[in-house]
């Protein structure tokens, strides 16, 4: 079964790996020295040294603040100045990476990596930059030893995870995320993932009791209700995979329920224009998709 994309971008907004990091990179680099071999002159050697050391300060409080524009500037004049200074090539790559320029940050990383081949942060960011342009053998190549190198970073087993079940890897993705649960056992969003990874892998029963879990923890969980319908449905259960799904359109936001009247419309369930809301025409709509098993809910 394919793993529905639709909720990807719902659950990555609470996990943001920038989040996770600014203070930890901050506490390896902020004390690290600037170190060059002075030219000719020594003089001027020594003032341009003083400069580029105030751009790094500059950076590492911008850094701090999450301003990231203003911190990749500053550690850019420090950079022209020493190109291999790894403390600002960190810090610059993990702003890049905030910022979404992936292909640079990757650079950066590269360069940090060649320095400093057991910083398992960056072996992290860079599997997740990878991730993120699609590179997914690639990221969990990084992400393996990210963990080698720091087995308790719950983090990168979600990251790992997550990309195991974009490429159809389910029971690999089953276990990344069954070690995040068993650290954070209230993560109802990673619990969902892992339901859905069963779902896709035929285990309807464990997708409906990580669901009713994930329920529990968050009644207003409409992927939770969408997911644990399709479960149902699977099982030949219609009349409560029904409820799911109503259940479902009551509560989802409006993106989410816009797109599935979208995919009724496509496939000529729902005749009308697209409202974002649970009127009794998507209501239908849901009830004639799930008898159908159309194509959002099969």
């Amino acid at each position: 079964m394919r793993f529905v994309q639709l909720v990807l971008s719902c659950l990555l907004a609470s996990f943001t790996h920038t989040s996770f990091t600014y203070n930890s990179a901050l506490a390896q680099t902020i004390n690290s020295p600037v170190n060059q071999k002075p030219p000719l002159n020594a003089k001027v050697y020594a003032q341009q040294k003083s400069i580029a050391k105030r751009h790094f300060l500059s950076g590492v409080v911008f850094f701090k603040a999450k301003k990231c524009a203003p911190a990749i500037e500053s550690f850019d004049k420090i950079l022209a100045f020493k190109a291999d200074y790894l403390p600002a090539l960190k810090m610059r790559g993990i702003c890049l990476f905030a910022t979404k320029r992936f292909g640079a940050a990757i650079t950066d990383f590269d360069d940090v990596l060649n320095q400093s081949p057991k910083d398992g942060q960056v072996w992290s960011y860079r599997g997740d930059a990878y991730q993120k342009i699609g590179l997914f053998n690639r990221a969990r190549e990084d992400y393996d030893k990210a963990i080698k190198l720091n087995p308790q970073d719950i983090y990168t087993h979600y990251l790992r995870g997550f990309s195991f079940a974009q490429s159809s890897f389910f029971s690999q993705a089953i276990k990344d995320f069954t070690i995040v649960i068993n650290v954070q056992p209230k993560n109802d969003e990673v619990i969902l993932l892992r339901a859905m990874a069963s779902l896709s892998s035929t285990k309807y029963q464990d997708a409906i009791n990580d669901l009713n879990l994930a329920l529990k923890l968050n009644p207003k969980n409409a992927l939770a209700y969408f997911y644990r319908g399709k479960a149902r449905l699977a099982q030949d259960k219609f009349k409560p995979a029904l409820m799911d799904f109503n259940k479902a359109c009551k509560i989802a936001p409006k993106p989410i329920l816009t797109s599935w009247q979208q995919m009724f419309k496509r496939e000529n369930i729902l005749p009308i224009t697209v409202s974002g809301k649970c009127d009794t025409a998507t209501k239908k709509a849901f009830a004639a998709c799930a008898k159908a098993k159309c194509l959002l809910v099969r």
